[in-house]
């Protein structure tokens, strides 16, 4: 018989619920807990030793709701087992908060460790920096995005603020040196090949000099593939003329040579980005918007800063062979809305203080929803939406989850 099954692990009490799907009605009996596996009669649904997890046999529940979560004949049954606590599948709530068990993608120390030479377009290997007889050895970590707000709370309270705020400049790209962000790496416009990028124009047209600060970030482009990889500081001169005078080079866009070991996706920045602006900014909703269309492309809730999630394929749409392997990620949940910009509850979020923009260009946008929606795929059918009367903000929002490394 085919089980279709989906569970989540709830680390702070240490249960794990579970929703199953049969082909056909069983006792609720029928499932038990035999040697830290969870059985249907004599079929295996998922041995939870193979996922470091121990299971209480004697505190299984099980409740039918083939009432109105029946789907497509398929009888449904809620689980939940307590476990056993255990080191390697509990993190504490500090970590959690703070996401100290995310892992860093491509420091100052790592770029120093893998002796690097080049940084090359990922789309079409375009050589964009050369790290030619050593010129640019001197890799320095940048401090978070949010430091200068940071700082600010930190002198508001001193007797002479001014002075601290006199002394605070924006961080310059240093000739000779990599610095390196969270998501970026900053350069002298001295240490770039020429000829390798080229400025978005249509973004460029756009801008009034007139206005706000004298230099300006604007999106850079792969100069063979024409792919966006960054963006640069530009000013504009008495002649109008563009002059370049650093650059950002996103790492999602890029490879390493020589080739590290593991080569970090958009989707992995996105967790840091969460992450670092939640702790400075208090805030779990953000709103997805594009760099070159400010398009509103999605609405997020970050609902769980850490779940563990066990699920076969059994619940996915459209799958014509299930294989019933089970798969284990630990993730965000997020509660998310694919909208457009005309959508009132996006004006209502934008207009919130307690909402951080993160602001990616369009088609990493597109690709942030697009994996969220494959996620929703995964659960059951019932899971898939949150329309909890206490959470009106988050009406008919989708439920999905980001992975994390």
């Amino acid at each position: 018989m085919t089980v279709s099954f989906y569970a989540e692990l709830l680390s702070n009490i240490q249960v794990l619920r579970a929703t199953i799907a049969t082909d056909e009605s069983v006792e609720t009996t029928s499932f038990t807990v035999k040697n830290n596996q969870l059985w249907q009669e004599d079929t295996v649904v998922v041995d939870l030793t193979r996922h470091g997890l121990q299971a209480d046999p004697h505190s299984l529940q099980v409740q039918a709701k083939n009432d109105e979560s029946n789907h497509g004949d398929r009888w449904i049954y809620q689980l939940k087992v307590n476990l056993q606590r255990q080191q390697q599948t509990t993190h504490s709530s500090s970590s959690v908060q703070l996401g100290n068990n995310d892992k860093e993608w491509w420091t100052a120390k790592d770029m120093i460790g893998l002796q690097w030479q080049q940084l090359q377009c990922r789309h079409c290997a375009q050589i964009l920096v050369e790290n030619k007889n050593n010129n640019l050895s001197r890799c320095k970590d940048l401090p978070s995005e949010h430091w200068y707000e940071l700082v600010e709370c930190w002198i508001c309270h001193e007797t002479k603020p001014e002075e601290h705020q006199a002394r605070m400049r924006p961080i310059l790209a240093q000739h000779g040196t990599l610095l390196v962000g969270s998501f970026y790496f900053l350069i002298h416009v001295n240490d770039l090949v020429p000829l390798s990028i080229k400025l978005d124009q249509e973004l460029a047209n756009q801008i009034n000099w007139e206005r706000g600060t004298m230099t300006k970030w604007i999106s850079i482009n792969c100069n063979t593939c024409g792919k966006v990889i960054g963006e640069g500081l530009y000013e504009c001169q008495k002649d109008q003329e563009l002059n370049m005078l650093a650059l950002k080079l996103y790492k999602y866009c890029l490879t390493i040579q020589p080739n590290p070991p593991e080569l970090p996706d958009f989707m992995n920045f996105v967790v840091g980005d969460m992450v670092d602006a939640a702790k400075v900014h208090a805030t779990h909703r953000f709103v997805i918007q594009g760099k070159k269309s400010s398009r509103v492309y999605a609405l997020v809730w970050l609902f769980n800063w850490d779940t563990t999630f066990i699920y076969n394929d059994g619940f996915k749409d459209e799958v014509d062979d299930m294989t019933g392997k089970i798969d284990f990620q630990r993730g965000m949940k997020i509660l998310y809305m694919n909208t457009k910009d005309d959508d009132q509850l996006v004006k209502k979020w934008n207009h919130d203080k307690t909402t951080d923009h993160l602001i990616y260009p369009d088609t990493y946008c597109q690709q942030l929803v697009k994996s969220l929606e494959s996620t929703t795929n995964i659960l059951p059918p019932s899971l898939r939406t949150m329309n909890h009367p206490s959470m009106p903000m988050t009406k008919n929002f989708s439920v999905g989850f980001i992975h994390r490394k």
